[in-house]
C-alpha cells in the first residue's frame, strides 16, 4: 500500500499541488497578489519578519549565507547583514536594522521593510487587515515579467517539438503505519523527455537511484511513460507496457488544451495569485539569460488545482467503485496538504525560449486515507517531501521515435498486489 500511495503522490506533483488556505495573522500583498508563504511572517515588537527566501522570491535577490554572515544582492545594492545583530551595511553604508535576523527551527527571519526598501521596493502597512503591502516593479526591454512569460510561452510553441533533460533529488519522510515508525526515502532521479505538440505526444524515461539506508531492499529502477492521441501508457514492472487511465479524467485532451492559449495560462497563474518578478540576469557559455521567478504558495496551489480540475474534460466511468475510491483518496490528499514551490526559468535574451529551469518545493500531508486491501479501512499517511530539479531543454523541432505500445497492457488485466520487483536501471556508459 505505501508503495501505491508513494505512486500516487508523484502522478499528483506531475499535474499540480494543492493546500488549503492558512489562517494567518499577517498577510503579505506582492504587486496586487495575496502571498502566504509555508513559514508565516511573524511581527516583532512592531516589525514584521519574513523568512529570508522570500525575499528571493519576491525582490529577485541573490542571497548566500555563510555561518552568521548573509549577502543580499540585487542589480546594484549590496546588504550585509548578520544574524542576532541590527548591525547592517547597504552598498558600504553603515545601518542599523529595526530587529536583528534571527534564525527559528532552521529558517532565517528579517525584517522585510528595511531589506526590501534597501533593493528598491516601496513598502506600507494596512492595519485593519494587518497587511504588508510591497510594490516592487521591473522591467526587461519594456516588458513586465508577465510580458516576457507570454512571450517566452509563445516562442516555445512556435517549435512543435522539443526535448528536456532533468536532474532530480527527493527525499521522503513517511511513516509506516504497520511499524508506527518514520521512514526516510532519499532518490535520485534522472530523466530524458521529448514533447511535441500537434498530434500530442509526450514520451519521458526516469532513471530512479534510491540512496535509503532504512530501506535496503530498495533497488534502482527505471520507468517509461508515453502519451499519445490513445492515452496514457506507462512501464510497469514484470508487466512491459501498460495502458492507464485515471476514472473520471481525460488527461490527454487536457494536456492539448493547457499547451494551445499563453494568455489563457498566465491568466489561470494570475488568478490563483501566482507570483511572477525578474531575478539578476544570468550568462551561461557566453550566452545572455532574463531570469523570471515564480512563485507559488499554499493558496496559490488551492486556486491553481481548482481551477484545473474544473478545466479537466471528464470521462464516464465504468467501473464506479474504483471511481468512488480513487477520489475519495485525492480528496483527502488535496484537502490536508501544505505546499510551497519555487522555481527560476532562464530565458534566451536573443529568442525568448526559456533554456533551463531550477525548481525547489516543498509538501506536507497529515490526513488517513481508505486501504483497498483492508475493507478501507482507514490508515494514517503522515508524510514530509522535499524536491530539488534542474532542466535543460534542448533539441527544438527535431524528430523522435517513441517505444512499441502495440502490446500494451490495460490496467484493468494486471493483479496490481502481485507485481514483481522493478527491473533495475541500465547504468550508463
Amino acid at each position: 500500500m505505501r508503495k501505491c500511495l508513494v505512486g500516487l503522490v508523484t502522478l499528483m506533483l506531475l499535474l499540480v499541488f494543492s493546500v488549503p488556505a492558512l489562517a494567518a495573522d499577517l498577510t503579505l500583498n506582492v504587486n496586487g497578489q495575496v502571498y502566504k508563504p509555508l513559514t508565516q511572517p511573524q511581527l516583532q515588537e512592531g516589525t514584521t519578519m519574513v523568512p529570508l527566501y522570500v525575499i528571493e522570491r519576491i525582490g529577485g535577490a541573490d542571497i548566500s549565507q555563510s555561518e552568521e554572515e548573509i549577502t543580499i544582492q540585487k542589480g546594484g545594492n549590496t546588504m550585509l547583514l548578520t544574524l542576532n545583530s541590527t548591525q547592517a551595511s547597504l552598498n558600504e553604508s553603515l545601518i542599523t536594522l529595526p530587529q536583528a535576523p534571527v534564525q527559528v527551527n532552521d529558517v532565517v527571519m528579517v525584517p522585510i521593510r528595511a531589506v526590501m526598501e534597501g533593493l528598491g521596493a516601496t513598502i506600507d502597512w494596512e492595519g485593519e487587515t494587518r497587511t504588508v503591502l510591497v510594490s516592487f516593479q521591473e522591467q526587461r526591454d519594456g516588458m513586465s515579467p508577465e510580458d516576457l512569460l507570454v512571450k517566452s510561452t509563445e516562442a516555445l510553441a512556435a517549435y512543435n517539438t522539443y526535448k528536456a533533460r532533468a536532474e532530480m533529488t527527493q527525499d521522503m519522510q513517511m511513516l509506516n503505519p504497520d511499524t508506527g515508525e518514520r521512514e526516510e526515502i532519499q532518490m535520485k532521479m534522472l530523466m530524458e523527455m521529448a514533447m511535441q505538440n500537434e498530434p500530442i505526444l509526450v514520451y519521458a524515461k526516469t532513471d530512479t537511484v534510491s540512496s535509503s539506508p532504512e530501506l535496503p531492499e530498495a533497488e534502482d529502477f527505471s520507468t517509461e511513460i508515453v502519451v499519445n492521441e490513445d492515452g496514457l501508457y506507462m512501464t510497469m514492472p514484470g508487466e512491459g507496457w501498460v495502458k492507464l487511465s485515471i476514472p473520471g479524467m481525460d488527461l490527454q485532451t487536457y494536456l492539448e488544451q493547457s499547451n494551445q492559449d499563453p494568455l489563457k495560462s498566465l491568466q489561470q497563474l494570475s488568478e490563483a495569485g501566482i507570483l511572477i518578478c525578474y531575478g539578476q540576469d544570468q550568462e551561461i557559455n557566453g550566452q545572455s539569460y532574463w531570469v523570471l521567478n515564480v512563485t507559488m504558495g499554499p493558496d496559490s496551489f488551492s486556486q491553481l488545482f481548482s481551477q484545473v480540475m474544473e478545466s479537466l474534460p471528464l470521462q464516464e466511468v465504468e467501473d464506479q467503485n474504483t471511481g468512488e475510491e480513487l477520489s475519495i483518496i485525492l480528496q483527502k490528499l488535496f484537502e490536508n496538504m501544505k505546499a510551497d514551490m519555487f522555481y527560476n526559468m532562464l530565458i534566451n535574451k536573443e529568442t525568448l525560449i526559456p533554456e533551463f529551469m531550477n525548481l525547489y518545493s516543498t509538501m506536507e500531508i497529515k490526513t488517513e486515507i481508505p486501504d483497498p486491501d483492508n475493507n478501507n479501512e482507514s490508515i494514517p499517511l503522515d508524510m514530509n517531501l522535499q524536491q530539488t530539479a534542474t532542466y535543460e531543454y534542448y533539441g527544438f523541432n527535431e524528430d523522435f521515435t517513441v517505444p512499441d505500445l502495440s502490446q500494451a497492457k490495460d490496467l484493468q488485466e494486471i493483479d496490481l498486489n502481485n507485481l514483481v520487483e522493478p527491473a533495475p536501471a541500465q547504468e550508463n556508459q
